[in-house]
């Protein structure tokens, strides 16, 4: 009995030596990986390899190395980057361009292998000429509708032939390239003495070309280097220069959408004898850029059209009309803001006369039945109805008070309508001193999402003027002031190579409070000074 007691105390104390314990280990390792040497060495000159190496004091990974590392000039084909234990080695497998110095900023690309300690400090110039080029460009890029900073914009550096033909440059490569970080800066080292052509592009497919659908800024005329000062570029969303046809759908059983890049005075035509246009209803849409193409004769399938703007577009579209489809009659409206806003209803399908009157409530009190009259035919108004303000409206259509050609009837709907009084409203009351000037400017409130909520315009020349935005509905803004150039009333982008953005100057974000006066005292006297005032 003994012999079995020692052997079952044996067993305990071999299994209680044998539990695991978390070895408690030292610091979290914090540091970066360390740059030791490099082959050839940093900043060599005469530089004729195939191949560099960098030699850091602890194992190391790449990270997004095709988007983080940038090599300037761009060599003929991307060198092979790889990380070899506690190394970097990059192979070129191409001719380096003679008498040139070569930057290569490795980004956030470098980390350690345990911890993900990144390293964004390390970079490598060498020259294969005799010596290394030491001029730079340096700046910063902001939108130029918000002057929000344009982040990660990639910067195209052209070398200067022809001071006239900077064009043609556009189609090609740039000499150097850059990236601005997440606050819009830019810095271009170890450039040549010369004659420079810059484009900021939102580069989406690292193309190393402006895109017509990608974001773009740019310098008015050639930097000629050396330069010292900062260069400010703004950015904005390119504007289609030729008319495209983007697509064409099947809306329900007796509606097409025709929708295209641009406003245009478009017109369309069937194709062919077995129909003729009066068999169709061709109504554009609000932006003049698409057009709604319906059946009078809900029996036709198979149908071609010319759709023409009367100069280069000439497109012919194949509709297919499918009994698949449903076809119910649907409404859609915008809010009105103001009690001189008119109300607008537009329908997916051309309307008949109304049959039965807009039931109007004031609170949950029937005080007015209303009849909507024509503006088109998929587009009825409400017309010199006055809204007070500070009460809630509930505008109700019955089922069946309206009809579309086809026989559909609308149903039951609600409109709500509610003008803010002063009680639950703010007002805002800017000051604007500026220099006299001839070009018309745009005084904005705009909400925390930069889309304008009032405009006023001042039409003559003179030092200063006062502006009232009334009841406006409490919460965060900004004041933009536009300089109208081209005196279309809103803020106009530009053309790359031909005209920059309008200006802008903006406030920072203010708060509008509820039965509250905000005075705001603007002040636009420097050219390049894009910040206003901050309110009051």
């Amino acid at each position: 009995m003994k012999n079995i007691f020692c052997w079952i105390v044996i067993l305990y104390l071999i299994s209680s030596c044998a539990n695991k314990v978390t070895p408690t280990g030292g610091a979290k390792d914090e540091v970066a990986p360390q740059l030791l040497n490099s082959v050839p060495e940093k900043n060599s000159i005469n530089f004729n390899s195939s191949e560099i190496t960098l030699n850091f004091d602890e194992y190391i990974q790449l990270n997004d190395a095709s988007s983080q590392i940038l090599i300037s000039p761009i060599p003929d084909k991307a060198p092979i980057i790889k990380a070899n234990k506690k190394s970097v080695v990059i192979t070129f497998d191409s001719l380096l361009q003679t008498n040139t110095t070569y930057a290569i900023n490795f980004g956030r690309a470098i980390a350690d292998v345990h911890e993900g300690n990144v390293n964004d400090t390390i970079s490598y110039v060498f020259s294969t000429g005799s010596i290394i080029d030491s001029l730079f460009i340096l700046g910063t890029v902001k939108e130029a509708e918000t002057l929000k900073p344009s982040a990660k914009y990639s910067l195209l550096l052209y070398a200067i032939v022809d001071r006239t033909n900077t064009d043609s440059l556009l189609n090609n490569k740039p000499t150097y390239f850059g990236k601005t970080d997440d606050k819009g800066f830019f810095k271009i080292n170890n450039l040549k003495n010369g004659s420079y052509y810059i484009v900021a592009v939102d580069d989406k497919n690292n193309n190393y070309l402006a895109d017509v659908d990608e974001s773009v800024g740019y310098v008015s005329g050639v930097i000629d280097l050396p330069v010292n000062d900062k260069i400010d570029i703004y950015s904005f969303k390119q504007v289609p220069r030729n008319l495209r046809l983007l697509k064409s759908t099947l809306l329900d059983r007796t509606t097409a959408l025709v929708v295209y890049n641009l406003s245009a005075q478009l017109k369309c035509e069937v194709v062919g004898n077995k129909y003729s246009n009066n068999d169709f209803y061709y109504l554009p849409n609000a932006n003049g850029d698409s057009l709604f193409i319906s059946l009078k004769d809900s029996s036709i399938n198979e149908v071609q059209f010319l759709i023409t703007d009367g100069k280069a577009v000439n497109d012919t579209v194949q509709i297919s009309f499918s009994e698949k489809k449903s076809n119910a009659l649907n409404f859609e409206w915008k809010n009105i803001q103001n009690s001189s806003d008119t109300l607008r209803l537009i329908s997916n399908h051309p309307l008949l006369a109304m049959s039965n009157p807009v039931l109007l409530f004031r609170d949950t009190n029937l005080i007015d039945s209303i009849y909507f009259s024509v503006e088109t035919s998929n587009k009825w108004r409400l017309n010199n109805y006055q809204f007070a303000r500070g009460i809630r409206y509930q505008l109700v259509m019955p089922k069946g008070s309206m009809h579309d050609v086809y026989g559909n009837a609308n149903d039951s709907m609600q409109i709500y309508i509610s003008l803010p009084d002063r009680e639950h409203s703010g007002n805002v009351i800017a000051k604007l001193e500026y220099e006299i000037k001839n070009n018309p400017y745009l005084v904005q409130l705009l909400n925390s999402d930069y889309n304008v909520v009032a405009q006023q315009r001042i039409l003559k020349a003179q030092n200063s003027k006062e502006f009232h935005f009334d009841f406006v509905t409490p919460g965060k803004y900004f004041i933009r002031v536009v300089d109208d150039e081209d005196n279309n009333q809103q803020l106009s982008q530009g053309i790359l190579n031909k005209k920059q953005p309008e200006k802008v100057w903006l406030t920072d974000l203010f708060t509008v409070r509820s039965n509250w006066d905000l005075d705001v005292q603007l002040k636009l006297i420097k050219e390049n000074d894009r910040q206003l005032n901050e309110p009051n």
